[in-house]
């Protein structure tokens, strides 16, 4: 099956296998873990409205066509600038600035996510 976008496939090695696949894409750098001004210059980026959601968007239609399932970060892990709350930073986060790795919390969000995304697609399908 085409997708809407020739060439571009997020399900290359796949074809064969079947079965359903989620792309979980990482989380986005948890706040409160490095010093403020560092944290707003590295991640605080002036954002067109909408532009991040019509990302999503799109990455979401190409892995629609071919059978893989996007799962976004859920809103309510978000900060309004993009971040992932401080709740769900790792332990030890602050004392090694570590903005990307996420406290078991945190992974039990994404996976319920990624269990509903893959239901609600079976059950559309």
């Amino acid at each position: 099956m085409a997708g809407p976008h020739p060439g571009l496939s997020l399900r290359p090695g796949f074809r064969r296998g079947g079965g359903r696949i989620a792309f979980v894409p990482a989380s986005f750098p948890t706040t409160g873990v490095i010093d403020a001004a560092r944290e707003a210059e590295l991640y605080h980026a002036p954002r067109e409205a909408g532009a991040v959601a019509r990302t999503l968007d799109a990455v979401a239609r190409v892995g629609a066509a071919d059978g893989v399932t996007l799962v976004h970060q859920p809103d309510d892990t978000l900060t309004p600038e993009l971040m992932t709350k401080a709740e769900f930073a790792a332990e030890s986060a602050r004392e090694n600035g570590d903005v990307v790795h996420k406290s078991p919390p945190f992974a039990a969000i994404m996976m319920r996510a990624a269990l509903g995304a893959l239901e609600a697609r079976a059950e559309a399908a």
